[in-house]
């Protein structure tokens, strides 16, 4: 009897441990996670700062009329921006040419002009290295293009 007692409290022990165990490892997997988190963002930080950069290298070697380093930029901004998984910014990826990889800049390798067709708007850039044709689309909603109307009370 006194050996079912004493493997009783041994089970007994084992249990608090495997607890106490459990409940260390679980707040260590939190912390991990959080920390991929933190790092995540980081890293986002870090590839957003880079592909502006480049994109304004870009812009200096296209005013040097030098398109192949242009081009060049223009494959990175893509390569880290799918390597790593983050979104390019709308702002600079209209400005790359999607046929070519091309860093595009108004007046001296792209043209740039708006059509209007009743409520919408549409910008059409044309690459001046390879021809490319890109076409942007904005519809009015509002005072301006792409804004909601606001509703006064």
């Amino acid at each position: 009897m006194t050996g079912l007692y004493y493997r009783g409290a041994d089970f007994l022990l084992f249990i608090l441990l495997l607890k106490s165990f459990i409940l260390v490892k679980l707040k260590h997997s939190i912390d991990l996670s959080m920390a991929r988190k933190n790092n995540k963002d980081k890293v986002r930080v870090i590839v957003l700062e880079r592909i502006n950069v480049l994109f304004k290298l870009g812009i200096v070697a296209v005013r040097s009329r030098d398109y192949s380093i242009a081009r060049r930029y223009g494959e990175l901004i893509y390569r880290i921006s799918m390597r790593l998984r983050v979104k390019i910014p709308r702002n600079i990826k209209r400005w790359i040419c999607r046929n070519c990889r091309v860093i595009m800049v108004p007046g001296l390798n792209a043209k740039i002009r708006t059509r209007r067709d009743g409520r919408t708007l549409r910008i059409i850039t044309r690459c001046m290295v390879c021809g490319w044709i890109h076409r942007y689309e904005f519809v009015k909603r509002g005072e301006k293009y792409g804004e909601t109307p606001r509703i006064s009370r």
